[in-house]
């Protein structure tokens, strides 16, 4: 048994709240007891870890990035700093495509390489479960092939990884006068990820530029015929129409969801699906409007936090700022941001053994520098995050 002592405050993200001078005790895998150290049970304890007074939460959870890619794209980020639209750099051939082919160019050594580097930096910011799609391949090959990559990684590295099928990400150049082609191409893909169990979701870019919502209700329709969790990329860039899917298909999350109209926040809310909040990708598309958070909120909708991660519209995989920018930007509270990076976001994916601390469930623990969840928000300073626990595994 391994014992947290001096725990200065233990936020637990159930209905438990945060508890003062607090302990924790670790049995394999799970947390077998937490609460008032004035409480703390009798037990053979093999390992003591000292949390110097400071706050402890659970193991962080980036619910959204595009992890594995090769390339990179600054110069359409400069383009888009002289206030070039991304529509309009996808426009001239630019944008995804670019990735698409610097992925395919690069061999598994150097895309296991590169996403290797990205997770161990997660992982140093706390993150200890990320979902990530494919995406960067829109053929049957490259996107299956993406997908393994991402089951090798997992099965070899210390972080979770929720694996996303992402083939409807734009259509690729070839299929441009044969849309309904590549529809049906992506149809068999999804078959054959099924039948290798290469991934749980499948996630469609429903906007302007990628795939209408018809197209993409057509593919999430058979995606969850095929027993598959949806997700959906919804009005990123514009009132493209994508919340109407909420009356489609049972979408599990659906993200950004920067440009709404009254009666969709008034549906995301009655349907009961997480909003992933992406203030990074936010920033870096100059977006002239926000996911609307505090009238989500209000509504009693679940709204998560997440990076982003990607070459294009997010090259940072810091989900610590991602959620300080959803306080300062968003009009997060710091408890709903805190909840955001952890118990929403594992909802987000589906999980219902982490994101909190409760016996029972994983021992995903992270010990901060930090004396308050006010002071992990405010100061941006100082790297926030002393010790990483996955799974009982003390990791970092």
């Amino acid at each position: 048994m391994i014992l947290i002592d001096n725990i200065g405050v233990l936020a637990t993200l159930t209905d438990d709240g945060e508890i003062s001078d607090a302990a924790m005790l670790i049995d394999g895998e799970f947390i077998a007891w937490c609460g008032k150290k004035t409480a703390l049970p009798s037990q053979v304890v093999t390992k003591t870890i000292d949390a110097k007074g400071c706050l402890v939460i659970p193991g962080l959870i980036d619910c959204h990035t595009h992890l594995l890619f090769a390339g990179s794209r600054p110069d359409e980020f400069l383009q888009r700093m002289d206030n070039q639209s991304y529509e309009a750099i996808m426009a001239k051939g630019g944008g995804i495509a670019n990735t698409v082919n610097a992925t395919a160019l690069a061999s598994d050594e150097a895309l296991l390489s590169l996403a290797k580097g990205r997770l161990n930096a997660m992982l140093a910011m706390g993150v200890t479960t990320v979902e990530a799609k494919s995406g960067y391949g829109l053929s049957f090959e490259q996107e299956l092939r993406g997908l393994r990559l991402l089951k090798h990684l997992d099965a070899g590295c210390d972080i979770d990884i929720h694996r996303t099928f992402l083939g409807a990400h734009v259509v690729p150049k070839g299929f441009k006068d044969a849309r309904d082609s590549y529809i049906d191409l992506v149809m068999d893909m999804l078959a054959q990820i099924k039948a290798e169990s290469l991934a749980t979701d499948c996630d469609v870019f429903c906007e302007q530029g990628a795939f209408s919502v018809e197209e993409a209700k057509k593919i999430l329709k058979a995606a969850c015929d095929m027993g598959f969790s949806l997700r959906a990329h919804v009005q990123q860039l514009s009132l493209s129409g994508g919340i109407s899917l909420l009356r489609e298909v049972p979408l599990r999350s659906i993200s950004h969801a920067d440009f709404l109209h009254p009666e969709d926040i008034t549906l995301i809310a009655q349907s009961g699906v997480v909003t992933e909040a992406l203030p990074i990708a936010a920033l870096f598309v100059r977006s002239t409007s926000v996911t609307p958070v505090p009238q989500l909120r209000a509504l009693g909708a679940q709204v998560a936090i997440a990076t982003d991660f990607n070459p294009g519209t997010a090259m940072c995989h810091d989900l610590v700022l991602a959620a300080r920018l959803g306080v300062v930007y968003f009009g997060f509270s710091v408890g709903d941001a805190l909840a955001a990076i952890t118990k929403t976001a594992a909802s987000s994916l589906g999980y219902s053994d982490r994101g909190i601390l409760k016996p029972g469930k994983l021992s995903d623990v992270v010990i901060t520098n930090c004396s308050s969840v006010a002071e992990f928000f405010y100061d941006w300073t100082k790297h926030p995050v002393a010790q990483v626990m996955k799974r009982g595994k003390l990791i970092r």
